[in-house]
């Protein structure tokens, strides 16, 4: 019996990496390892509705601005003399760790 095993929000290598178009892969890699982990949390909590963000063309754009407010959440907890890995900063900051519902995004 082969058992797999269990994916957790801090693994590098992107899960489910096939769901994703080349294109929005090359740009998740350019993020390195923080990148890796936020479109891992957003696919482990909520595959459905980054599924959608994906056949919209919203993924990308959705992406990067959750990415520079979760860099701003870390560089405002390193000026308060706090240590935070970029979830755990994100969390902090009071930012949603979920990825954006598809109607938000239409209605912006």
């Amino acid at each position: 019996m082969i058992r797999r095993r269990k994916m957790t929000i801090q693994d590098v290598s992107l899960y489910l990496e096939k769901e994703y178009p080349e294109s929005v892969r090359e740009m998740i890699s350019q993020f390195g390892d923080n990148g890796s982990r936020l479109a891992n949390r957003w696919m482990i909590l909520r595959p459905e509705r980054v599924r959608s963000l994906l056949e919209t063309g919203q993924y990308e754009r959705l992406f990067w601005v959750q990415m520079e407010k979760e860099r701003q959440a870390v560089a405002q907890a390193a000026q308060q003399g706090m240590i935070l890995s970029q979830t755990d900063a994100a969390l902090w900051a009071g930012l949603s760790l979920d990825p954006p519902e598809l109607e938000c995004v239409l209605n912006q």
